[in-house]
This record gives C-alpha cells, structure tokens and sequence, in this order.
C-alpha cells in the first residue's frame, strides 16, 4: 500500500467509512428499460466526506464471488452460491466504501436482488446486465458524480447460454471534464486447451467489436475513450502458457494494460492476476499513477482489517471474495 494510499484508508477510517453499514434499499425499476437500480438509505455522509473529491475518480473492477440475492440460512441451501450471512454483505460494503470507488464493473452478481442486499448507500446506482443466469455483470457508479447513459449488452459470436455478454456503458462526469465507454468483462475460466480458446476469441471478437462496432454506437465523442475491465480469467503469461489471451487488446485495440503496473495478484487461491483494467491512451493521460510501477491497486481484504478478521460471518470467517478488487485512479479535472 502506498502512502497515498494510506492516508486515504486512514481518513476512511477516521471519518466513518466504515460505520455506513446500515440502510433500506427502493424496489429498482423494470430491467427491460434499462433502468438504474437505486442504492440504499444515504446517511449523509457523502456531503462531509473527505475521500470525495472533484480532482479524480477511482475506477474499479470487482469479482463478487457469486453474490447471491439473499442470505444463506441453512448449510447445504443454494450451494452454487458462496453462503453469506448479513455481516458478509456489510463487510463487503464497508470495503467499497472505504475505498471510495466511483465506477466499479462487478461480476458474478445475481442481479437487482443481490445488488439491494448489499445495500450501497443512496448515492451509487446501478444497472445489471442478465446474461449469465446467477454470474451477471452489472456497472455501479456514484451518480452524484457521474451519469451513465447508452447502457447495452454487447452478444459476441462467442457467447451462448451463461456466456456473460460484455456490459457497456457511457459514463461522464457531472463537471462535465471525464467522459468514457466502459466494457465490463468476464471471460471463459480453466485451464485446458479448449477452455483456452474459447477465451482467446472471446478476447478477439471484443477487439473485433471494439473496432467495427463501437464507433457507430457510442456517443462521437466516447468512441474513442474507453476502458475495458473485468475478470479476464487470464494473466500476462496465460494460464495456459501455450494459448494467452490478452494481447490483442494491446497489440490490435491499441489499450494499455493498467495491471501491468503492479507486483501484486487479483485472485487469491492462486495468488494470479486475472483481473484488468485497459485503458485507450486518451485516458491513460489521465491515469494519475501511470509512472508508478504499483500504478494498479489490488485490495488486499483478505490481509487488511477489518475484512481479515471479522467472526461473525458464515461458518465464523470472512466470506468477501476469492478475488480481490482492483482499481485505478483517473484524474477527472480541466
């Protein structure tokens, strides 16, 4: 952890980040219209919180572990879902908040019904893709400083069954100085050569898309600005070394990979970086940490308190996620 990042942690602490663990949440509107699912009760806080601030944005890739839409109430109940109880859920929102994310793409989410459990505070909305039956994508914002216009779901020739079709969103800021496409992904898992290849081309016909596509769907000055993020199931090397997937998204896209700038793992069985953030160079210029070789932040939840070492969550240990959230920082000022 750097020692910004440090500082930011601390100031989260202090002011009681960590405390906004409370809160009802609004029925969210028809999926069909592409509504935005509201957050839940705000406490206030934001007006007097010292993490907001107009100068940046914290942009984030989240893999929530299967986040079911309820809470795990008997052993054996659900087990396609990572069992949760409510301190689960409170924990993993007390990480987002101390962290003051602004834009995140989650995967693995059930839908609007995990979302409302997880009880996000009135100030973040958001919207769920729904192709990937109990793994779905969704894009969550703070919507006092940004809006998110020309939401689809992008059905790559790939895609079939639970394929988890790219989501994609037009986000700007409210002052009107930071506006960009974002892609959320998640690709195939596994190792094997067949498994392998199907990411690969999961990876080729987005760059595909990237190019043909794009261009005639997004807002003339979007198509440009974009960020592609998610969980990739892949890293630099490949999991399978003979078949790695990600770069065409450098060498055809023209993104540079934001993950390259850190020592540090996403996924935490295999301690691998599987999780990305690419970035067009229009937004690289506003990546504040682009010199630094830690550039990229993975949150380590799994070795920081309070997420470590909470006992009253399912089965007596911490249940956030097998994966690590990573993020980072663009500047969004004139």
């Amino acid at each position: 952890m750097s020692f910004r990042q440090l500082r930011r942690f601390t100031l989260a602490v202090r002011w009681g980040a960590l405390g906004l663990l409370s809160g009802c949440t609004p029925e969210p509107p028809s999926k069909t219209d592409w509504g935005e699912g509201a957050g839940g009760a705000d406490t206030g806080a934001a007006d007097n919180d010292p993490l907001t601030s107009a100068s940046f944005a914290q942009i984030a890739s989240f893999n929530a572990e299967w986040l079911a839409d309820h809470y795990t109430t008997t052993a054996t109940e659900r087990d396609d879902f990572q069992p949760r109880l409510a301190a689960d859920y409170e924990m993993m929102r007390s990480l987002i908040l101390a962290y003051d994310l602004d834009v995140m793409g989650l995967q693995e989410v059930e839908g609007d019904g995990a979302m409302e459990l997880l009880g996000l505070p009135s100030r973040y909305a958001w919207v769920s893709g729904d192709t990937g039956w109990s793994q779905n994508l969704v894009i969550v914002y703070r919507s006092d400083r940004f809006t998110l216009e020309n939401v689809r779901q992008v059905r790559l020739p790939s895609n079939s069954g639970a394929a988890r079709a790219p989501l994609v969103g037009e986000l700007r800021s409210r002052d009107g100085t930071l506006g960009f496409t974002l892609v959320v992904v998640h690709n195939n898992p596994y190792e094997d050569l067949n498994e392998a290849r199907l990411r690969a081309r999961q990876v080729e016909e987005l760059v595909d898309w990237l190019s043909d596509e794009l261009p005639d769907t997004a807002a003339d000055d979007l198509a440009d600005q974009v960020i592609v993020l998610g969980d990739f199931n892949d890293s630099f090397e490949g999991i399978n070394p003979s078949v790695p997937s990600l770069g065409p998204l450098e060498q055809r896209a023209g993104l540079q990979m934001a993950s390259r700038n850190t020592t540090g793992f996403s996924y935490i069985s295999f301690q691998s970086l599987i999780d990305h953030i690419a970035l067009s160079p229009t937004l690289v210029e506003r990546w504040t940490d682009r010199d630094d070789p830690e550039g990229f932040h993975p949150i380590a939840h799994d070795e920081l308190e309070p997420w470590s070492s909470y006992t009253d969550g399912y089965r007596g240990v911490p249940n956030i996620s097998d994966h690590r959230p990573v993020w980072v920082q663009l500047e969004t000022g004139a």
